[in-house]
């Protein structure tokens, strides 16, 4: 997909997944994409998984070494990953 295609796929991702009016707690997710880093807070537990559904489809996957505070980090999948 090129860079251009996740401009508006990435974006277009997390308004899905945000539709729902934001509760107090939640988790935090960061979208590591070409264009730049995505930070947003997701209350509920059907965001997150709509979100990671939808991200999944466009190549991103879970990284799971991130050392960071966020909740969940998405990065694209690189050719060598296995």
């Amino acid at each position: 997909m090129s860079n251009e295609s996740f401009a508006t796929a990435v974006p277009a991702a997390i308004r899905r997944a945000t539709q729902e009016r934001p509760a107090a707690g939640g988790w935090t997710v960061r979208i590591l994409a070409p264009e730049g880093v995505h930070e947003l807070r997701l209350s509920s537990q059907r965001q997150v998984g709509r979100l990671a559904l939808e991200l999944e489809r466009l190549g991103f996957a879970l990284d799971v070494d991130a050392r960071s505070e966020t909740d969940f980090v998405f990065a694209l999948e690189t050719a060598d990953a296995p």
